[in-house]
């Protein structure tokens, strides 16, 4: 994404919103958040926040987990990608980066500015150190607090000591002082008498002065001890106190320390959010709310450290440069029948043109994944979830290859092998392994899944060309009520019929969900027949149609499913399987005539093709058609949609039935302005419900088997409207066979054997598997060859694109409808581009 004065005021444009911006003062207006400002202090205060994390989880990263590869996150991230990325640290990469949906593009946009900063090594590194440096001052000022504490503790005592010391010196002084006086005084008496005439009282007079002095002199020993004691007390005290004042010197340099490192790991911070700010204004180029994401210019090492750190985002994919048609001009071609049969190619046109390709809307593809980074997506593929839970489904890359098939032949957007719509943008939903089985639960949780991001992707069409083993009355199977949900919520769902047809071409019924629910689109397989007119075709012999076990018969519609051409994976099952089915390298570049387009050729070294068929790949012919019904008409409904469809299917004489109303015609159900509604019957019997997570749309099955039961009456009104006159085939005969009271036994489903409780305890885990197509064993590579004599029928119908063809077919076929004159001498060969295969076709089987 240019942008011409960004890097200069900082300001930021929003691709999809208008324009935004980001200026000095942090204001920005767009038309979605009107005009907001967001000021310095604010970023800088989030990212201050955001810094608090332990910088020993946020260091330098080089162990990425890719949601490709064996990684456990959900991150997506493509494997190119990355791999770019890890080996051109320093190279600049533009991707979108868009979040999970937990917080707004405002804070994506942080969370990408910070953890790119943060891929700056030197100042990550420093702010490491910074934040070690503190934590070991901060541990050393603990120590050296203990250290005072104790010692203050330690000097309380000696203290209590010196008094108690001092006070008994002085005691002792004064009982020595008292005894000497004393002492004296006796020895006085004695003196007096002895100067007597009593000799006997002066000698007792004389020993009493004498113990008196004997004993004032033991006083004055103690009274000298006593002192000594209390000097040596205090000389205890004075080194206690010394030894507190050292700690408290330890202490101050301590927090000085501290204050320092703080300083340090300040302004080690500073420079990674001074670095996260300036991202955040130069590199962060828009803000999308609409699905919570950015679009940023990033270096390799800021993508790998982005990537390392996959809290809170969904996916990091290339924003791949677009030019306008009149730079870039789109080819869009095939060298395959089926494409002219169904009228896809005839929408091709407007696929071109970006003001109708604002409004395809995306198409949802419930299989085994797509492999995203094939050059036949051309960066379409906006999502990819895993929601497979069975051990060999680990991962969003499509192990199995039936998924990439699906999308191949739904949105392949390459010259020579074009699909039914090249301007969709796909989301992968995975729900199957490497074995093409999937849990009923998980694709049950691929309806709300699909509910709940359907607008951040806008899902508009969901292909479910999968079936699951098990038959119950379209109103207690679970599958059948969740893919309900999608179409009562504004999604149009396309289902296959599956491939259990009967081969001696008698009705086995379409026994399974979600191909048995009436509401959504079943689409049965078609055989071109080595012809573009849809009435020359026949049903292929293993595609399943009749009645449901609730009476209704299916499919509504078909399209061509036998013998298709469509894009692997690298090491996919099905090559690995089927290798017979590879189409050759050279046959590969035939797709595009005979000057192939470079994207055609470029598309050998990253992927493999190969031929297969079944109702799988008819489904995916009707999905993008139903996106260019959508297109056009962006607020219709899908009963609105499957009434178009419908109404525009051409019948043809070889159907017998088994086709529904016919072959979808993609280019004329776009021009339908008032389309009737298949569904209207049914519709009469929804309701909506109130439970406590708000309200939803549910069927009324107990007044619909009272309606039911009385007759085919209740169905009249989805075939009595004047709308179905135009239609190709006779809305009446169809009245007659839509729905079937004889083939609806309200007994059976009505016993205690279909308890809802307990047919939901076992659909939960019941498998569902792929549609895969049975009972092809041989190639027939002639019905896949576009032949000039295909155009030159073609060319006659003034709808016709003839763009669409390969330029060398075309000139081939013009060359037919205007032959050289008789006095030409030259004559021109012409080459028609077919598909060589290897051998022959290896089919799906399960």
């Amino acid at each position: 994404m240019s942008r011409s004065e960004g890097s200069a005021h900082g300001t930021r444009a929003s691709a999809l919103w208008g324009t935004g911006g980001r200026r000095g003062d942090g204001a920005r207006g767009s038309v979605l958040w009107g005009k907001g400002g967001r000021s310095l202090v604010v970023l800088t205060g989030a990212t201050i926040a955001a810094m608090l994390l332990p910088w020993s989880a946020i260091g330098r990263t080089t162990a990425v987990k890719d949601a490709n590869g064996s990684g456990s996150s959900s991150l997506y991230i493509s494997s190119q990608l990355l791999v770019q990325a890890q080996t051109s640290p320093h190279a600049m990469f533009n991707v979108i980066v868009q979040g999970d949906g937990s917080s707004d593009a405002d804070h994506v946009a942080q969370q990408v500015a910070q953890f790119a900063a943060q891929a700056n090594h030197q100042l990550a590194d420093a702010a490491t150190q910074a934040d070690q440096n503190v934590q070991q001052a901060l541990q050393q000022l603990a120590q050296v607090k203990q250290k005072l504490t104790q010692a203050q503790s330690d000097l309380a005592q000696p203290q209590a000591v010196v008094a108690t010391k001092a006070q008994a010196a002085s005691q002792a002084a004064k009982a020595a002082a008292a005894a000497q006086a004393t002492a004296a005084q006796l020895a006085t008496a004695a003196k007096i008498a002895g100067a007597g005439t009593d000799k006997n009282a002066a000698q007792k007079a004389s020993d009493a002065a004498n113990q008196a002095a004997n004993a004032a002199k033991d006083l004055a020993q103690k009274a000298t001890q006593a002192q000594q004691d209390a000097a040596q007390a205090q000389a205890h005290a004075q080194q206690k106190a010394q030894v507190v004042a050292q700690a408290q010197q330890a202490v101050a340099a301590a927090q000085a320390a501290i204050t320092q490192a703080q300083a340090a790991d300040s302004s080690a911070h500073a420079g990674v959010r001074q670095l996260s700010d300036q991202i955040l204004q130069q590199q962060i180029t828009a803000e999308f709310s609409s699905i919570s994401g950015v679009a940023a210019t990033l270096t390799g090492d800021e993508i790998v450290n982005l990537a390392a750190h996959p809290a809170g985002l969904l996916a990091i994919t290339p924003n791949a440069p677009t030019q306008s048609a009149a730079t870039a001009p789109v080819n869009y071609t095939s060298t395959q029948l089926w494409p002219y049969e169904s009228h896809s190619a005839q929408n091709w046109g407007p696929d071109k043109d970006p003001n109708f390709v604002k409004n395809v809307p995306s198409i949802a593809i419930v299989d085994s994944g797509i492999a995203s980074s094939l050059p036949d997506f051309g960066g379409r593929v906006v999502a990819s979830v895993d929601l497979s839970t069975l051990a060999d489904g680990q991962g969003t890359q499509d192990d199995n290859g039936h998924g990439t098939f699906v999308a191949g032949i739904a949105a392949d957007g390459l010259a020579g092998i074009t699909g039914s719509n090249p301007a969709a943008n796909l989301v992968s939903v995975k729900v199957m392994g490497a074995d093409g089985m999937g849990l009923t639960s998980d694709i049950i949780n691929a309806c709300q899944w699909i509910l709940n991001n359907a607008s951040t992707y806008n899902i508009k069409v969901a292909n479910f060309s999968l079936h699951s083993d098990i038959t119950a009355p379209f109103y207690i199977d679970p599958l059948d009520r969740a893919v309900e949900q999608l179409w009562f919520h504004g999604i149009t769902v396309v289902v296959a019929a599956g491939n259990y047809g009967n081969t001696d071409g008698s009705p086995s019924g379409v026994i399974y969900s979600p191909g048995d629910d009436p509401f959504v689109i079943t689409v049965g397989a078609a055989d071109t027949d080595h012809s573009t007119d849809p009435k020359k075709a026949f049903m292929a012999p293993w595609s399943a149609y009749g009645y449901t076990p609730d009476g209704f018969f299916k499919p509504e519609i078909s399209a061509p499913g036998r013998y298709m051409v469509a894009p692997q994976p690298a090491g996919s099952t099905l090559l690995t399987e089927r290798p017979d089915s590879i189409i050759a390298g050279t046959a590969l570049a035939s797709l595009g005539g005979q000057n192939p387009d470079p994207k055609t050729l470029a598309a050998l070294a990253q992927g493999t093709y190969i031929q297969l068929s079944g109702t799988s790949f008819a489904a995916p012919v009707v999905a993008g058609d139903a996106a260019n019904v959508l297109a056009q008409h962006p607020t219709w409904t899908p009963d609105q949609v499957k009434g178009a469809l419908m109404l525009t299917a051409k019948a043809g004489a070889s159907l017998n039935g088994a086709g529904g109303v016919g072959i979808v015609q993609g280019d004329q159900a776009v021009r339908v302005n008032n389309p009737p509604n298949p569904n209207l019957g049914l519709d009469n019997y929804l309701t909506t419900s109130n439970g406590g997570s708000g309200s939803s749309i549910i069927f009324n099955a107990a007044s619909w088997n009272s309606a039911a039961q009385s007759g085919a009456s209740w169905n009249s009104a989805s075939w009595n409207s004047a709308s179905w006159n135009s239609a190709s085939w006779n809305s009446a005969s169809w009245n007659s066979v839509s729905w079937n009271s004889a083939s609806w036994n309200s007994a059976s489903w009505n016993s205690a054997s279909w308890n809802s409780a307990s047919w939901n305890s076992v659909a939960a885990t019941s498998a569902s598997r792929e549609d895969a197509a049975e009972g092809d064993n041989t190639a027939d590579t002639s019905r896949l060859g576009l032949a000039p004599a295909d155009v030159a029928a073609m060319l006659s119908d003034p709808n016709f694109d003839p763009t669409s063809v390969p330029p060398d077919v075309l000139d081939a076929a013009q060359a037919l409808l205007d032959p050289p004159a008789a006095t030409t001498t030259t004559s021109t060969t012409t080459t028609t581009a077919t598909f060589t295969v290897t051998s022959a076709v290896t089919t799906l089987t399960h």
